[in-house]
């Protein structure tokens, strides 16, 4: 994959305009390349300044330009760069008004002629805040399409929960009456009956990790809700086997950054890691030498070149189909070693390689072995309550969002959250979650001692 490849993906997850296809391609580009990770965190870091700013009041007598600049005034794509040319515009008094789209979802933005406030007078200290953002912004843009170094040591990725950030509701603070206003209200009543509920909310820990700025929108997202609120896939989460692996800094960091715990998630993938023979074959160094190559590995994640391959191992390959494998010298060259012809033979690394077509590239990575090795990451393997739910699809799909495996990465109270059962028990209340996600005032409760006196009076009450 080319530099320009990757930088479309980047722009394109920062304006969440990525395909299912793309959102994969980058979560896999983010795994193999830590200097990308590096660059996509500082990117969502920059657009984050941009639509940060809010609008800029204006004097009346400023009322002439406004005819003249809307003559003058042109639609920016509704992107971070658009929206950096338009504030820009702006800033430097070529534009005057606020940045707004004209219409809901339209993919250009433009200034709008209005002013916020009446036309009050800019104060200086305004002035000298809108110039100290536009040199921010500039630098920034300079930064991001000039001369950027690599951080080899950076660990951020496109999304984290400071992404989400940016969709929590505006307005006015939460104020303690909001808190109390909800704590009497009949939801609060309703979602209390819920024993499940009822046991996070009186658990300070499991609130305090609900609360953290963030999570009630990841949980929104359509993946994320569809997996957490299903049976098999909460019961998976609850289980000794993915709890033991998040309480193990080691074994979670490796898991979740290199993409291991979505491959973890495929049936056929959990049977050839369990068995022995067919794991040490994985196992093999001179097996991963091979898989090492580039060639390989992109082989190995064509679905067409992984049928020729195997069949092409077991000597049942067709004249079509070898001219085919010849397109792709590594592969080919690949195959006529013994132990990775004896390892594509095998059914059932085969099976595995047809349902994770990223498994070849997952087994290459330096630390497969160790990360494998690991006790909690073996008892993962064996562990039935995952097993079950790695054969529906719900598992597998809210680990390979994209957002949510990023949020994952980075995000250790993330991974607390996620092996604690109080926490995934009440989410499977419908209301609780849309209440979380849609009124701040229960986010605020979460962290807030009136709710410890309001379960204490609905305790009391039913003495």
């Amino acid at each position: 994959m080319t530099a320009r490849s990757d930088q479309e993906l980047l722009h394109a997850a920062i304006d969440s305009a990525l395909t299912g296809d793309d959102a994969a391609r980058l979560r896999e580009r983010l795994a193999e390349d830590a200097s990308l990770h590096a660059e996509a965190d500082r990117l969502r870091q920059l657009a984050g300044v941009v639509d940060s700013l809010g609008p800029e009041d204006l004097p009346e007598s400023f009322s002439d330009r406004v005819m003249e600049a809307v003559a003058r005034s042109h639609p920016e794509p509704a992107t971070w760069r658009g929206r950096v040319r338009a504030r820009l515009d702006q800033l430097l008094g070529r534009v005057p008004g606020h940045l707004q789209q004209e219409r809901p979802g339209e993919a250009f933005v433009r200034w709008n002629t209005g002013w916020a406030g009446g036309g009050g007078i800019v104060a200086k200290k305004a002035l000298w805040a809108a110039a100290g953002l536009a040199v921010v912004i500039i630098l920034g843009v300079v930064y991001f399409n000039g001369t950027r170094t690599v951080d080899q040591d950076a660990q951020g990725t496109i999304g984290g929960a400071e992404r989400y950030r940016g969709t929590q509701p505006s307005g006015v603070a939460v104020t303690e009456g909001d808190v109390q206003k909800f704590l009497q209200s009949d939801t609060f009543d309703r979602i209390i009956k819920d024993e499940r509920v009822l046991k996070l909310l009186e658990n300070k820990e499991a609130r305090a990790l609900l609360a953290e700025e963030g999570m009630a929108e990841l949980f929104a997202r359509a993946a994320v809700k569809a997996g957490l609120t299903d049976e098999e896939v909460a019961n998976a989460l609850r289980g000794d086997g993915f709890r033991g692996v998040m309480a193990d800094s080691e074994a979670a960091a490796e898991l979740t950054s290199r993409g291991l715990l979505v491959s973890l998630a495929h049936p056929d993938v959990l049977m050839a890691l369990r068995d022995e023979t067919t794991r040490n074959m994985l196992l093999d160094p001179e097996v991963a030498a091979e898989l090492q190559k580039q060639g390989v590995q992109e082989g190995l994640k064509d679905p067409e070149l992984v049928e020729i391959a195997i069949k092409e191992s077991k000597g049942k390959g067709s004249a079509v189909e070898r001219r085919k494998l010849a397109e792709n010298a590594d592969l080919d060259a690949a195959l006529k070693e013994n132990k990775l012809r004896v390892l594509l033979a095998n059914d059932t690394i085969g099976a595995a390689l047809r349902a994770d077509t990223k498994l070849a590239v997952m087994v290459a990575q330096p630390r497969f072995a160790s990360v494998i090795g690991n006790a909690k990451v073996r008892a993962l393997l064996n562990d039935k309550a995952w097993e079950t739910a790695a054969r529906g699809q719900k598992l597998q799909v809210m680990l390979d969002d994209t957002e949510f495996a990023a949020d994952l990465a980075r995000n250790k109270n993330l991974q607390l959250m996620l092996g604690n059962p109080d926490v995934l028990s009440a989410i499977q209340n419908p209301e609780f979650m849309e209440a979380l996600h849609s009124n701040r005032a229960l986010s605020a409760a979460l962290n807030s001692s009136a709710l410890d006196s309001a379960l204490a009076r609905k305790k009391a009450a039913k003495k």
